[in-house]
């Protein structure tokens, strides 16, 4: 080893900030047994393309379910990745029909209508993926993520940045 090569490996040990960075830690998974997030949110999403408020629950086996009057029934996927943050993924399906009109499927409440089958899309595909924070008093949380739509193919034909808070629904009494 030359000389030049010995000293810049002695500079670079006893430098730390100018050794290779490590990678980003990636998020472990905590238990859910017992996880402040577990029960009911009022969901209010704060994002510029909807502000309708939203009812989900967090159960302890890591599902979700959720209603959102545009986006329909959502069900996903939640994990624990710290004491106060979470993750969280969720597809949503609509009622056939509902993105036509502003009145969602009529013909369901017509006289005489009859069910023929199938009633939920799977195109659109709306998928919304968040990470949590719950604030310190456990009550309440802000997630930031993103909507990705996509066609029956499965190409992306829309993305949207999304942010909402949500209030812990509580017992009155």
């Amino acid at each position: 080893m030359h000389a030049w090569a010995r000293g810049l490996a002695a500079l670079l040990a006893t430098r730390p900030g100018l050794t290779a960075q490590e990678a980003t830690p990636v998020a472990e998974d905590v238990s859910r047994i017992g996880h402040p997030l577990l029960g009911a949110w009022q969901w209010t999403n704060l994002s510029a393309t909807s502000s309708d408020p939203a009812i989900g629950v967090f159960y302890p086996d890591g599902t979700y379910l959720t209603y959102e009057s545009f986006e329909g029934v959502g069900i996903g996927f939640w994990r624990a990745t710290g004491e106060r943050t979470d993750g969280l993924v969720v597809t949503y399906q609509t009622l056939a029909g509902a993105w036509q009109s502003v009145l969602g499927p009529v013909e369901m409440f017509e006289p005489g209508y009859v069910p023929t089958g199938q009633l939920l899309e799977i195109d659109p595909l709306i998928t919304l993926t968040l990470h949590i924070t719950l604030d310190e008093t456990l009550r309440s949380y802000l997630a930031i993520g993103q909507n990705v739509v996509r066609n029956e193919l499965g190409d992306i034909v829309w993305t949207d940045s999304a942010i909402g808070k949500a209030e812990k629904m509580v017992e009155e009494g």
